[in-house]
């Protein structure tokens, strides 16, 4: 006996939590049908012309030169900093990163 009412409580319950999510679904599904659409007069973005090709070769030249330049202490920061998110789980999986 106790356990068909403890059956039919976690039957009520899911059953109460999934149709609160599937309202919660709908409502903004709903709400975002109604949006309006936005239309700008005038653009209020502007896009700036792409740098000259003289201009283009000069930085590349100016990033390998300081590409040139790096140390074992500038490379072993790189290769930290490069290294990527932490994996999903959190800081626990970090220890076997």
């Amino acid at each position: 006996m106790k356990q068909m009412i403890l059956l039919n409580l976690i039957a009520l319950t899911s059953i109460v939590a999934m149709a609160q999510t599937s309202s919660l679904h709908q409502s903004a599904r709903y709400e975002a049908a109604n949006w309006k659409t936005w239309l700008l007069d005038t653009p209020q973005l502007t896009v700036v012309a792409p740098p000259a090709a003289a201009q283009t070769k000069a930085e590349l030249q100016l990033i390998k030169q300081g590409m040139a330049t790096l140390d074992e202490k500038k490379l072993a920061q790189i290769k930290y900093w490069d290294a990527g998110a932490l994996p999903i789980g959190g800081t626990r999986s970090y220890q076997n990163w």
